[in-house]
């Protein structure tokens, strides 16, 4: 596909058009600082913002029927009164009015009553501490106090919103799922009837669905801006924020019955990503390793330690001011983000960031995908945003163009040819794939502000500055032939600048060429099959060392030498042989998983039984690296193992997902049997005695060993030597072979966890004659 061509733009809307410039290479930092315009369309702006002369505004004023006197609205203890709720309840646009005058009286009520940030501690000690979350509470306070009016709100909805989710979970614990969508979790029956229905209405007009003020949406989704949200209404709402939490939490802990809130387990960030490793920390004779041992080594052999580019913080600021990758009304706010960056408060600089960062993306996805509505870039009514999840889609959905390119099949989305495949993985890779950390919906649901006081370096977070410092660098100002004295900026320091940037881009540029996806579902197939293959070594190496000291007899390797020996009859199917699809190097692989199932060659005859001659970890993890790299340099036509493969550029369907997922529960479960035969093991190795039963039983186990080995090996060979296909004939024979070598699987375990070892080879034939039928 040819990559999108700009030129300058017609459109009036400035954010399409500066990006176009910049493009196009007209954009110059003085006439760049002059683009705005707000993104939040006409009924965010109605419900949410506060007009210039509101102040004076009847519906507004002090002087409103609504309220005369702050006190009537909040308790001596800082809580709504239940007059301030109940006369909310009307139409969201009529509630929205009086919340706005709530939210001001909030800020006024604060004024009156705390000076330090002792009388925020003191006034809800009691909340504080019945709700757990001590930390956030007091983050929340300082940024108060220091008058972070925008960081206090991200981090108080995404609070509000953990701590509802965390009521449900009290009073159900696993019974109730609960809601993803703030939306959905404001109408769970639970939460009606530990809230009663006047807060819940309440609620669901500040943060509900996107026809109230939508409030929580609205933020996290990038849709504000400082330049017309701060400090007002920015402060109204933080205080309403901080008082509608403690008054949730006051209310559910006298009126529920709730002695303390249960706290559902955070997210936990770390091992996603990792340091480089250095052969020299683990031993020639080390036989143990631990999941971040594990972790190290492969992430080092898979990926050849491409760790991202490290920049000092000061030229990470210089650049904030030279690109158009950024908007320049949130200058302001990216300076904040990375103000907490400087300081290692690496959550609160994601939570600053992220919506930015994803409002950016909104920007670059409408103009190069040419026809999508322009209207796209704000909040509308009746219409889905153009979120994350969808900015970074293979297709786009016709749903987001004018009627008349409405027609027909989905189109490619060309922000793909725009980043390039390595920034695309990168990003699928840190907010999209299942399996990877998810960065923005975790954060932006509360799940990580456990983290909130964590000052650790942790690789994730270099990953994201990494991708923040390539996109700014893409998108500088290519001329920047003005004088700028309110921005410091003089004409001699930009050209510098300039030269500067480029070389950093170069250097980036280079890094995310090299990039790989780490948490597509086939990468993460062949970590999991690395991670099995090393439990196996190391059952290996402990039966080795019990043996060795002659208290027990090992049996003898089961030649087994292909699948025939199991009576697999061959799956009939359209498609060629997935093991010989590399005989024609002329043609491509018809699809992904038929270019990447073909791990077979992990378990081709004698493999098992040299990887257990190996004598270090790190060696067997690197053998099944080179394996791995040499079968995707097979599967793709390509003569250099190292070179980089995009997978976001592949093709995967449901159905190819479907087939990698069953393999991928058949590997984990596989890997539980062997980690508890593992575990069974190292309680022989340590034992100093046994009973004359058990050594008996102990001894069957060395008998089987081999074969119980065996027996894995060949289950797990012939999965993945079959051929894949879409007849319906060859999809249910597969589902089929599938099931049978599952079944096995989970039988095999058990039997490990029960020590019935010698159960398993009936297991084994029962699997080989299902497979014969």
């Amino acid at each position: 596909m040819s990559k999108p061509t700009f030129s300058a733009s017609n459109s009036n809307n400035p954010f399409i058009k500066s990006f176009l410039l910049g493009k196009s290479e007209q954009l110059s930092v003085e006439n760049y600082m002059n683009f705005w315009q707000s993104c939040l369309g006409d009924h965010a702006k109605m419900m949410i913002l506060i007009d210039d002369d509101d102040d004076d505004d009847e519906e507004l004023s002090v002087e409103s029927n609504y309220v005369k006197d702050y006190k009537e609205l909040f308790c001596e203890k800082g809580f709504l009164t239940q007059n301030a709720i109940g006369s909310l309840l009307d139409t969201f646009v009529k509630a929205s009015v009086k919340i706005k005058l709530l939210a001001k009286m909030a800020t006024f009520f604060f004024d009156s009553k705390i000076f330090t940030l002792k009388d925020f501690s003191d006034l809800y000690k009691e909340e504080i501490s019945w709700s757990g979350y001590f930390d956030v509470f007091d983050k929340i306070f300082e940024l108060y106090f220091e008058q972070d009016f925008y960081t206090v709100l991200l981090l108080g909805t995404s609070s509000l919103e953990r701590i509802l989710g965390c009521i449900i979970f009290t009073i159900h614990k696993e019974t109730f799922l609960i809601p993803n969508l703030i939306r959905d979790l404001l109408i769970s029956p639970p939460l009606v009837q530990a809230l009663g229905k006047d807060i819940i209405f309440y609620l669901r007009c500040l943060i509900g669905p996107p026809s109230s003020m939508n409030l929580r949406n609205v933020l996290w989704h990038g849709f504000i801006c400082s330049k017309e949200f701060l400090p007002i209404p920015a402060k109204w709402y933080s205080a309403l924020i901080i008082i509608t939490i403690m008054s949730i939490c006051h209310k559910v802990r006298k009126e529920g019955g709730i002695d303390s809130l249960t706290r559902r387990k955070g997210a936990n960030l770390e091992g996603f990503y990792n340091l480089p490793f250095k052969s020299d920390n683990f031993r020639d004779d080390d036989d143990n390793c631990d999941k971040k041992k594990f972790e190290n080594i492969y992430e080092s052999c898979m990926y050849e330690q491409a760790f991202p580019p490290l920049l000092s913080h000061c030229k990470i600021v210089n650049l904030v001011l030279q690109n158009f990758f950024i908007l320049p009304s949130t200058h302001s706010t990216w300076s904040r983000s990375l103000y907490f960056l400087s300081k290692n408060q690496y959550l609160l600089f994601h939570i600053l960031s992220l919506p930015l960062f994803e409002c950016c993306l909104r920007r670059i996805f409408i103009c190069v995908n040419k026809g999508v509505q322009e209207h796209r870039m704000n909040t509308v009514v009746g219409q889905y945003f153009l979120t994350l999840d969808v900015i970074s889609e293979k297709n786009i959905s016709c749903a987001y163009f004018g009627e008349k390119e409405s027609v027909g099949k989905n189109p490619e989305n060309l922000i793909y040819d725009e980043f390039g495949g390595g920034a695309m993985d990168l990003i699928l890779d840190l907010f999209i794939h299942f399996d990877g950390p998810r960065l923005r919906d975790r954060i932006a649901h509360g799940e990580a502000n456990h983290l909130i006081l964590s000052s650790s370096s942790n690789p994730l977070y270099s990953y994201f500055i990494g991708l923040l410092i390539l996109l700014w660098t893409k998108y500088r100002i290519k001329f920047t032939n003005v004088k700028s004295k309110d921005n410091n900026i003089d004409e001699n320091g930009l050209n510098d600048d300039y030269d500067n940037s480029q070389t950093i881009n170069n250097t980036y540029e280079n890094w995310i060429s090299h990039y790989q996806s780490r948490f597509h579902p086939i990468p993460m197939l062949w970590k999991e099959c690395t991670q099995l293959i090393s439990n196996i070594w190391k059952c290996w190496k402990v039966t080795e060392m019990i043996t060795n000291k002659g208290r027990f007899i090992l049996g003898d390797w089961i030649e087994l030498t292909s699948n025939n020996d199991l009576g697999v009859s061959k799956i009939e199917s359209n498609t060629e042989s997935i093991g010989n699809s590399t005989n024609d190097n002329n043609e491509t692989t018809k699809t992904c998983t038929q270019s990447n199932a073909r791990l077979n060659n992990l378990f081709e005859q004698q493999f098992l039984m040299e990887i257990v001659k190996e004598n270090n970890i790190a060696n067997v993890i690197q053998n099944c690296c080179v394996i791995f790299k040499l079968n995707k340099c097979e599967n793709n036509n390509v003569n250099n193992a190292k070179e980089t493969i995009y997978w976001c550029q592949r093709d995967y369907t449901k159905e190819d997902a479907k087939f990698i997922n069953i393999q991928r529960v058949v590997i984990n479960k596989a890997n539980d049997g062997v980690e508890k035969l593992q575990n069974i093991l190292e309680s022989i190795h340590t034992s100093t005695s046994l009973s004359s039963r058990k050594r008996k039983n102990v001894q069957s186990l060395f008998t089987l060993f081999p074969s119980m080995l065996q027996q894995l090996y060949f289950a797990l060979k012939c999965l993945y030597t079959q051929e894949y296909s879409t007849s319906s004939l060859a999809v249910s024979k597969q589902q089929k072979y599938m099931l049978a070598v599952l079944v096995f699987i989970e039988r095999w375990c058990g039997h490990c966890l029960e020590a019935k070892w010698k159960n398993i080879a009936e297991v084994f034939e029962v699997m080989k004659e299902t497979i014969k039928k």
